[in-house]
């Protein structure tokens, strides 16, 4: 054989014989020896080797070739088996090696039901792994065969239930013990050998170490003890190196991915000179960190905050920095779907709107509402862009920009609805923003979920600690363990008063030996010895550290060391002891106040409100304004900023700005900047409003379809809004005007789903303590912010409020009438295309704007997406058009800002300088560093003071800080870093409490606790030993309807994975527990007596879900980090994991464990799969085992009745129902009621007096006095007799009655019997007055029309000559009326005149638009004017004019500056300035310009074909036609000849319509304007096609132009103006017009002639407004000052009329009498 089978070769000769197993020394040629190994169950075989000296090789082959059997096929007895048992190691590995002994491990004998024989094996495997280290590739080859896929089930399975079997037999525990301790040593070699062995092996080994942890502890079988440990150490040391090798292969690939290196030795730059913001460089450039030191000094102050600066900073870069390197990766590759542990990914974000908020600058952010994203995120719940979260903004995937800011609003409502948040820039990127051309998006954006805002200010206050003064360094750095007394206490003579428990007080002396003043006892003072300890420690030492267990009272322990505190250092002294008062001075020592910081709002509140039963509320502040806790509300540092009397500086400050507040208001036109964003977003703008469409064939196509929509009922305003298919809502105010009715409401009612419990999740609680400590504004800055935003809403509703009483109509011209929720679905529909960010480019907008000018109609030939798309992309670039604008608003308002938050701070300074307490979180504390350090509290307590971050307690510390006392637990929970790997790795998690424990200082353990009960307490043993219970948790009373007040419920049920939140379900749980529930309060137990905790947010939900509010109202649901600190009487506990991969994720945290296990005061009920958790967890296993021996523990719970004794056994959540459906168990209670009758319900506890119960028996009273019997049930009252009978009435007749009813008050309902004037009989019943109004119905002939009606009888009137007739014919009236439409009303209304029309007039008016006036209107007064539609006029600039048709033109600014325009900027540039025709006036004046007859001479290149140039067949000054040859010409010629019949020539001039651009002959379009406008008609396209008005076309101005107000309108508009320059304005119209009016040659009229006319109008118009006053001092007032100004008036035109030179008149007393009349 060859030297791999065991056999060598060798070149002599040489001969071995022997029985059984042999082993050849052989000696080759080289002098070696080799080994042959052989396998004969009974002897009998020989080998013969070749070599070995002198001869045999031959032989030795022939033998090998014709041995009798083939050691394959031999297999291994039982003796031969107990030999091999005794042989050597070397012999052992040769036998272990061989072919029979491999099929052997494979199983081929069915050992595995040989235990005898199972034994022998592992003993020949451990004395095999024991050989000579030279036979290592023996011992490599019996691994490999040991792991082959058969043999390996020797060890995983064969082995396992070997030790299984007789573990459960016990009978032969020390054999046992042998073959356990050489399975072990076979695993140990067998995973040196090989690496992978461990991976292969570890379950089973873990599955058989809790075997014998069970036999060990819970059987109590010593002897396996030792066994056990040997065991558990070697679980241990695989799992560590393990652990190890893979920390060796991932090293490398972790630091490439994070971009952080662990590193020993300094960093080169300072800490200090490092942006606390985010920079580009960090998402590249791999940074140095160190870890943090679990124990042991630091060198130095700098070097401890170089550490925990750059572990901080990292914490919440290293995520935006993984995610996007991870990001970009994955868009390198083309790997599909992104997803990240590190950040979430969001696309199409777009930013929309600057807003100004008193902290700065925000701007409004729109996320993409289709996306898969958005629409699975549940927001109530999610983290997804909760407040203060930061974002990293881009818009190329973060290859070059990058943008970083801070989420500084969510409101998960809008968030819902309209999908918007607002985000803050830090200062260096809103730089970067202000400067993109591109502010708008998309972007694509990654989120961290750290909360920045809390970073930022302690890394900022780390930067500014001074080395030289670090408060507490030789604790915190130097960890010295000698603790001095603070340094208050050094200065004079020191002692405490104490209060004592009977009365009185007495005196801890400093300068005496504690433990020698004999007062000072737990008896005295109402304290146990460790509490005792714990308060002597924190009043004497200036570092004090106290541990508090669950219910230890730690926070009762921490009240008493305030009142100490607050009653010596902080009360004037009334007794002869002068050690904390100064005798000179006679002050306190302490001047400063004390900061109390907690973890939570909750624990906050509960700690000062403790501080309030002994402390003044003018004393205390609290920090963060949004408690909800109403103790506190005056407390809040709102509250006393407001109350407080501001420094005389102050005042005068707070004076300037808001000055500078007022003036910022006044010269910044904020519905100019932000508003008009936020109305463009909120609804459909017309196309009417200036510079949203720039495009002017865009215009003129929407201007003339707004001109046709009025026939249809729609206001000319509407164009936009119809051509987006957005008609429904043409008319309505607003979004907010629509709400349910009555009946909608009832209807949604019907369908709605029970309302559930309100729970608290991560989320919720997350974002509440975020914005806790974020301070709400003062009275001054609440009254800006309200101003502003009164600013906002008024200029919104002038704006978007269109023009009411127009109605939609249908096709056939009928009403349509939309219910309100359809309506609503609109609205929110239209919202929801508008924030869609899916528009046109530019290019697409310049490509469709070429189309428009070769036929293409965009209100007719545009797809509907496409018009929407069209619509954003004005809508973007009219919003673009504010941004100038808006970054100076906004430069300014941010100055505005900064001063205020300065002010603020400084008052804040001042206010919490003159308390004596002040509260706050760790993350309010984080906010007010700043302040902190200005205040400098001498005293600092923090509460929960392991649970923060160790960079939180050190930045609170001002220099002034002479003590301070940490109470916490490290043993609960700890600091949450956002990155893990930092927690972990770097220790970043270890918080200043457990790292001065872990430093040996001294602490103070609280070991007495109050809360639990025993069985509940006794699992805390675990982690705390000294733990003691009280004697007042003793003998509680048991837990209604269950067995035992605690267990532990077991099951295998698989969890579910809730993506959406990264989180983790379990339904039978959430079941068990809310039947569990159900059944407790079926108990007779408060709701609020009950919490239910659970590990992951993903249970919550499902909780909720299923627990409606009106059975479960008052429980609380929580997860266990939110019940830090708290407690209740019954709490139920859901772990959820369950899993084949045996991860128990949270569940696993030892500190969780502890906060979980300890918050139950009566009973506590666990459920989860605890055999999954015993093999992951050695404290989870000690537990259960506890729970095992005490009998809390299994898979079914038992129920008791309270009423019966029954017990009914529950596995799964239908058990509840089916064994106990009341309560109690399933008989009937059959309790006697005090109606006599027996209770009906099953079993049940709660309402055992029966005093809600109502009995559904038949009633056994008897009525009275009637006697009669009850028909109700037995629980209601009795109502009255219902037993009929006939009795005789007063008029004769008989009626049926009830029982009841008194003859008095019946009514007789027989018919009447007499008859009417008419004849006919009456109706009415016989009780009743006859009527006299008939309602027979009659045929009756109308007297005016004919018509034979069926009507009522007393509608007749009397006989004429066409026979009876009556008063009300509704006979439509047919006839036609004097304006051509036939008239609506009906006989009766038209008896004397016809009904006013009530259709639209529908004429051509002169300034180009329709009619859309009433008929009846326009006939009344013989003219449609004044048109009061917005003007269509456009100036030569071109600009769009702002007011109504009638008015005088007055169009928009021509320039971009906030200075308004110049003479210059409104001339009129219409006319030929090359000829010397052009107009001589401004825009706002009639042009007079002449039109220029002269050719032009331009040569033009085709737009459509971009080959051909010709010559312009146009005229000077006018805009060019489009006539190329090839393109266009034959088609404009063959229209103008064909449609209007005009004679064209190749010499023709053309002329191009601005307003509906056609071309046609200039001479024919001259003629057709002169006699159109000498005739009085409107000016319109002589196409019949087109018929649009030519209104913008500057060679027809002055005739378009001409008749624009009347004179009666100009005194109409004077009137009702308090302008005097409006009055001015109006005043040269209509001399103007006046002037216009005049026959050429009229003499005798002058401008101040016109002037006094004007004026004289004016004052009779005035005059007669006044007459319609109702009070008579007002109408005299007017009436006088009318006169006087008519008086004024006639002396000037009596002077002007004397002569040209005359004096006009005393201006000065006409304007002073304007002024009287208007002010």
């Amino acid at each position: 054989m060859e030297r791999s089978s065991g056999v060598s070769r060798s070149r002599g000769r040489g001969h071995w014989r022997g029985r059984g197993t042999g082993v050849s020394r052989l000696r080759g040629g080289d002098g070696s020896h080799v080994l042959s190994n052989s396998d004969d169950s009974r002897g009998g075989s020989s080998y013969h080797g070749r070599g070995g000296g002198r001869g045999g090789g031959n032989r030795g082959d022939a033998h090998r070739r014709s041995g009798p059997t083939r050691s394959e096929d031999i297999k291994i007895g039982f003796r031969k088996l107990a030999e091999k048992v005794e042989a050597n190691a070397r012999d052992s590995i040769l036998f272990a090696t061989s072919p029979a002994f491999s099929k052997l491990l494979a199983g081929e004998q069915d050992v595995e039901e040989k235990p005898e024989w199972i034994d022998m094996m592992l003993k020949i495997l451990k004395k095999s792994f024991e050989a000579d280290p030279s036979l290592r590739e023996y011992k490599e080859q019996l691994v490999a065969e040991l792991l082959k896929e058969k043999q390996e089930n020797f060890l995983k399975k064969i082995c396992i239930e070997r030790f299984a079997d007789g573990l459960h037999s016990t009978h032969d525990i020390e054999k046992l013990s042998t073959s356990l301790e050489n399975f072990l040593e076979i695993y140990y070699e067998v995973c040196l050998l090989d690496l992978f062995a461990n991976k292969k092996l570890m379950k089973g080994l873990k599955n058989l170490t809790m075997m014998l942890k069970c036999k060990a502890y819970q059987d109590g079988i010593k002897q396996l003890e030792p066994i056990c440990k040997k065991f558990s150490e070697v679980v241990e040391t695989s799992d560590r190196r393990e652990q190890e090798q893979k920390e060796v292969t991932e090293r490398a690939e972790r630091q490439k991915k994070s971009g952080r290196m662990l590193t020993e030795e300094k960093p080169d730059e300072d800490f200090r000179d490092i942006s606390v913001y985010p920079q580009v460089k960090d998402l590249e450039v791999v940074s140095q960190i160190r870890k943090n030191k679990e124990a042991g000094a630091f060198e130095s102050v700098h070097d401890y905050l170089d550490i925990q600066f750059r572990l901080l900073r990292e914490d919440f870069i290293s995520t935006l920095r993984n995610g996007i390197k991870d990001y970009r990766r994955n868009q390198n590759t083309n790997a599909g779907h992104f997803r990240s542990g590190d950040i979430k990914v969001y696309h199409g974000f777009h930013i929309t709107t600057p807003n100004l908020r008193k902290d700065g600058l925000t701007y409004t952010v729109q996320i993409n509402t289709n996306h898969r994203i958005f629409k699975r995120t549940n927001w109530e719940s999610s983290k997804r862009l909760i407040y203060g979260s930061l974002l990293c903004l881009s818009l190329d995937d973060f290859i070059k920009s990058f943008l970083f800011a801070t989420i500084s609003e969510r409101e998960t409502e809008k968030l819902k609805k309209e999908g918007t948040i607002e985000v803050q820039f830090i200062p260096e990127s809103q730089e970067v923003y202000d400067t993109l051309e591109n502010k708008y998006g998309p972007f694509t954006v990654v989120e961290s979920t750290a909360y920045f805002e809390s970073y930022i200010h302690i890394l900022k206050g780390m930067q500014n600690i001074e080395q030289s003064v670090f408060p507490f360094s030789r604790y915190i750095v130097s960890c010295d363990t000698n603790i001095a007394m603070p340094a208050y206490t050094k200065d004079i003579s020191f002692e405490y008063q104490l209060d004592v428990v009977s009365g009185g007080r007495v005196q801890l002396k400093f300068d005496q030996d504690i433990e020698s003043q004999s007062m000072i006892c737990e008896e005295t003072l109402g304290l146990n010895q460790s509490q005792l300890e714990a308060y002597i420690s924190a009043l004497t030492q200036e570092f004090a550290v106290i541990q508090g267990p669950p219910g230890t009272g730690k926070t009762f322990v921490g009240l008493k060391i305030v009142k100490t505190l607050l009653d010596n250092l902080y009360t004037r002294c009334f007794f002869d002891v002068d050690f904390f008062i100064h005798a000179e001075t006679s002050i306190p020592v302490m001047r400063r106040p004390i900061l109390v910081v907690c973890y939570t709002n909750h624990a906050l509140d509960q700690f000062l409100e403790g501080i309030l039963q002994f402390c003044d509320s003018d004393d205390v502040v609290r920090v963060g304004s949004r408690s909800k806790n109403e103790a506190l509300e005056g407390c809040n540092l709102r509250a006393k900023r407001s109350n407080a009397l501001r420094p005389t500086q102050l005042r005068h400050a707070y004076q300037d700005l808001y000055y500078r507040r007022e003036e910022f208001l006044k010269e910044n036109s904020l519905e100019n900047l932000q508003n008009e964003i936020k109305i463009a977003e909120s609804d459909i703008i017309s196309h009417s409003y200036f510079g949203f469409i720039k495009e002017q064939i865009f215009y003129n196509q929407l201007d003339w379809h707004g001109q046709t929509i009025v026939q249809s009922g729609f206001s000319y305003n509407d164009s936009i809004k119809v051509w987006l298919g957005c008609d429904s809502t043409a008319s309505l105010y607003s979004y907010e005007d629509v709400s349910p009715t009555p009946l909608e409401q009832s209807q949604s009612a019907e369908n709605t789903e029970p309302e559930l419990i309100d729970i608290e999740g991560e989320a919720e609680r997350e974002l509440h303590n975020r914005m806790l400590d974020v301070d709400e504004a003062d009275e001054e800055e609440a009254k800006f912010q309200a101003l502003l935003k009164q600013q906002q809403r008024s200029q919104t509703m002038a704006v978007t409020q269109p023009a009411a009483g127009k109605h939609l109509l249908d096709s056939e011209g009928f009403k349509v009438v939309m219910g309100k929720d359809a309506i609503r679905k609109l609205q929110a529909e239209i919202r929801k295309r508008i924030c869609d960010a899916d528009m046109m480019s530019e290019e697409e907008v310049r490509s469709l704007e070429s189309q428009c000018y070769h036929g293409y109609d965009i209100t007719v030939d545009l797809e509907f997406h496409q018009r929407w798309r069209l619509y954003r992309f004005w809508l973007w670039r009219y919003k673009q058009t504010f941004t100038a604008e808006v970054s100076r608003v906004q430069r300014e308002y941010q100055k505005l800002c900064s001063l205020s938050t300065n002010l603020r701070q400084q008052e804040d300074i001042e206010v919490l300088k003159e308390a004596k307490v002040i509260g706050m979180t760790t993350t309010g504390a984080a906010r007010f560093q700043h302040v902190l350090q200005e205040v400098g509290a001498p005293i600092v307590i923090v509460e929960e003071a392991a649970e923060v971050l160790e960079a939180h307690i050190t930045t609170a510390l001002s220099t002034s800080c002479q003590h301070l006392i940490l109470i916490g637990d490290h043993k609960q929970l700890k600091p949450n870093p956002t990155v893990y790997e930092l927690a972990k790795k770097y220790h970043l998690d270890l918080s200043l409490f457990e790292r001065m424990v872990n430093n040996g200082l001294p602490v103070k353990t609280l070991e007495i606790q109050h809360r639990m009960r025993p069985e509940v307490s006794k699992f805390m043993r675990h982690i705390y030993d000294n733990l003691s219970d009280h004697s007042s948790v003793l003998n509680r009373k048991p837990i209604r309807g269950l067995s035992t007040p605690v267990y532990f419920f077991d099951h295998k049920q698989p969890e579910t994975a809730e993506e959406g939140i990264m989180s983790h379900s379990n339904e039978f749980e959430a079941n068990m527990v809310v039947e569990l529930t159900r059944y407790l309060i079926l108990q007779s137990y408060k709701p609020d007596d009950i919490t239910i905790i659970t590990m992951y947010t993903g249970q919550l939900l499902v909780l909720k879900r299923k627990m409606p509010r009106d059975v479960f109202g008052g429980v609380k649901i929580t997860s266990v980090d939110n019940f830090q600190g708290e407690e209740n009487k019954i709490i139920i506990l859901s772990l959820v994991r369950s899993n084949a991969e045996d991860k128990l994720g949270f569940v696993k945290i030892e500190n969780r464990v502890c906060v979980s296990l300890s918050r139950a005061k009566y009973g506590m009920y666990v459920f989860g799969n605890f055999d999954m958790f015993c093999r992951g967890s050695e404290l989870w296993f000690k537990i259960i085992q506890d729970a095992k021996i005490a009998g809390e523990f299994g898979s079914t719970l038992s129920l008791t009745c309270m009423n019966h004794g029954k017990v009914a056994e529950v596995t799964a959540p239908q058990d509840f129902q089916a064994k106990s459906p009341a309560g109690g168990c399933k008989l009937t209670c059959g309790e006697r009621l005090a109606c006599g009758h027996f209770c009906e319900r099953n079993c049940h506890f709660s309402d055992r007096r029966h005093e809600q119960y109502q009995c559904l028996k038949d009633c056994t009273r008897l009525l009275q006095p009637c006697g009669h019997s009850c028909p109700a049930r037995c629980h209601s009252k009795c109502p009255p007799c219902k037993v009929k009978k006939i009795v005789e009435l007063r008029c004769g007749h008989s009626k049926e009655v009830y029982c009841h009813e008194e003859l008095l008050d019946i009514v007789c309902t027989e018919p009447c019997v007499h008859s009417l004037s008419c004849g006919h009989p009456c109706t009415r019943h016989c009780s009743q007055p006859c009527d006299v109004t008939c309602l027979a119905v009659v045929e009756r002939m109308c007297s005016r029309c004919g018509e034979i009606k069926k009507v009522q009888c007393y509608t007749t009137t009397a006989v004429d000559r066409f026979g009876a007739t009556f008063s009300k014919c509704d006979t439509k009236c047919t006839q036609m009326l004097p304006c051509g439409h036939t008239c609506i009303g009906n006989c009766y209304q038209c008896q004397e005149d016809h009904r006013p029309c009530e259709q639209k007039c529908g004429k051509n008016l002169p300034c180009g638009h329709v009619c859309d006036k009433k008929c009846s209107d326009c006939t009344k007064s013989s003219s449609c004017e004044p048109c009061m539609q917005p003007c269509l006029l456009l100036c030569s600039h071109p600009r769009k004019c702002l007011r109504k048709c009638f008015e005088e033109c007055l169009f928009d600014k021509h320039t971009n500056n906030n200075k308004g325009d110049s003479e210059k900027d409104r001339k009129c540039k219409w006319g030929c300035k090359k000829h010397g025709k052009s107009c001589s006036g401004r825009c706002e004046m009639l042009c007079d310009h002449v039109p220029c007859y002269e050719e032009c001479t331009r040569k033009l290149k085709c737009r459509k074909c971009k080959k051909i140039t010709y010559e312009c067949l146009g005229m000077c000054s006018e805009p060019c036609p489009n006539m190329c040859p090839a393109c266009d010409r034959g088609a404009v010629v063959a229209s103008a000849r064909n449609y209007l019949k005009a004679t064209v020539g190749s010499t023709t001039r053309w002329m191009f319509l601005r307003d509906c651009c056609h071309s046609l002959p200039v001479d024919y379009m001259d003629e057709y304007v002169e006699r159109t406008f000498a005739a009085g008609n409107p000016i319109l396209c002589p196409f019949e096609f087109c018929r649009r008005p030519v209104l913008n076309t500057a060679r027809y101005a002055p005739q378009t132009r001409a008749k624009k107000t009347t004179p009666d309108v100009l005194i109409k508009l004077a009137s009702s103006t308090t302008s005097l320059r409006r009055k001015e304005e109006l005043q040269d119209a209509y001399i103007t017009s006046r002037t216009n009016s005049l026959e050429p040659g009229t003499v005798g009229f002058s401008r101040k002639l016109l002037i006094r006319e004007f004026e004289r109008n004016l004052a009779e118009k005035l005059r007669q407004k006044a007459k319609l006053k109702d009070s008579d001092v007002n109408r005299e007032s007017s009436e006088s000052s009318s006169i006087r100004l008519q008086d004024t008036l006639q002396a000037a035109e009596t002077e002007a009329i004397a002569g040209p030179e005359a004096n006009v008149g005393d201006e000065a007393n006409v304007i002073e009498t304007w002024e009287d009349l208007f002010y």
